[in-house]
C-alpha cells in the first residue's frame, strides 16, 4: 500500500523498468468484501454471497493475501450466507451478474466484489470453473482449494440449477472456455 503520490510514482516507476509493461493502479476500496458464485449462461443463477470479514480492527489496509488463502487464519472469518440488506443484496447481484456476462463467462464461476466508501459494490476479480459437480456446492473454490460452504437447505435450492449447468456441459461436449473467455 502506497499512500502518497510521490511513492506511487516510485513504485510504478520501478515496476515499469523491471517489467517493460503499464503498470495497473488500484485505489483501496475500504468497505466489505463479498464472494458470489454464479451457475447458467446467459442469464446466471446468482448464488448466495459469502462476507469476508476481516476481523482485526486495528489493521490498517485489510487485504485478503496470500497467506489467508493457504491456511485459516485468525484475522478473517467466512460468513455464508453474509448478512446484507436487501439494497446491497440486489447491488451485489447485479454487479456479478453483469460482470459474469461482460466477462462471457459460462457454466460456473465466482465473483469476488469489494464495496467502496459508498457500499456500491465494485468488481474485484473473477474465477471461472469447468465443473459444477466437482464437490461445489456454491462457491467456486480459489486456485488453492478452499471453498466456502452453503448452508445445507440453500443447497437444495441450488440444486436444479446445478443439475442444468451439469446438462448444458454435457450437450457441449464438456468443454468450458478458459477463464475470462468468451463462450
Amino acid at each position: 500500500m502506497l499512500e502518497s503520490e510521490d511513492r506511487l510514482r516510485e513504485a510504478a516507476a520501478a515496476l515499469f523498468q523491471k517489467y517493460k509493461q503499464p503498470v495497473l493502479v488500484e485505489e483501496f476500496l475500504s468497505g466489505r468484501e463479498f464472494t458470489l458464485g454464479l451457475l447458467g449462461e446467459n442469464r446466471p443463477k446468482v448464488l448466495p454471497p459469502m462476507e469476508i470479514v476481516y476481523t482485526n480492527p486495528d489493521t490498517k489496509f485489510p487485504i485478503y493475501t496470500f497467506e489467508h488463502k493457504l491456511t485459516e487464519h485468525p484475522e478473517v472469518r467466512y460468513d455464508a450466507p453474509a448478512k446484507v440488506d436487501a439494497k446491497l443484496l440486489r447491488e451485489l447481484e447485479r454487479v456479478a451478474r453483469n460482470s459474469f456476462i461482460a466477462l462471457g463467462c459460462r457454466d460456473v464461476s465466482r465473483i469476488d466484489l469489494r464495496c467502496g466508501r459508498q457500499r456500491q459494490g465494485v468488481f474485484h476479480r473473477v474465477q471461472s470453473a469447468a465443473r459444477p459437480d466437482a464437490g461445489l456446492v456454491g462457491h467456486v473454490p480459489d486456485r488453492h482449494g478452499r471453498r466456502p460452504e452453503l448452508p445445507r437447505s440453500d443447497r437444495r435450492d441450488h440444486a436444479p440449477a446445478i443439475g442444468r449447468v451439469r446438462d448444458k456441459q454435457k450437450q457441449n461436449g464438456n468443454s468450458a472456455p478458459k477463464p475470462g473467455a468468451p463462450a
